[in-house]
């Protein structure tokens, strides 16, 4: 699902799931947007009060179309693997404030 940008921006998706596929020039990494209808996650679920919904199949994951599709050189996969190392202990000490 794609937001329409100005003429100055970017589209920007909204994706749940990523797959990646890295090999020695390139990392592909593929967005989904993966809501599985309610029908299907809560089976048997009638008159629980909590309710374990499973994780989507693979099967299930790769049958939705990806939203946008991203590969990256092998430089920038590694500078891009760097900055989540070591922005990510911030950002979770960040969300627990």
């Amino acid at each position: 699902m794609a937001d329409q940008p100005s003429s100055h921006e970017p589209t920007t998706f909204f994706g749940n799931f990523v797959t990646a596929n890295i090999n020695s020039d390139e990392l592909v990494l593929e967005v989904r947007d993966v809501r599985l209808p309610h029908k299907d996650t809560l089976k048997g679920a009638a008159g629980a009060s909590v309710v374990d919904v499973p994780a989507p199949t693979p099967e299930q994951i790769y049958a939705i179309e990806p939203v946008a599709r991203i590969v990256l050189t092998f430089t920038t996969a590694k500078f891009l693997k760097n900055f989540l190392d070591n922005a990510f202990p911030t950002a979770e000490k960040n969300r627990k404030a």
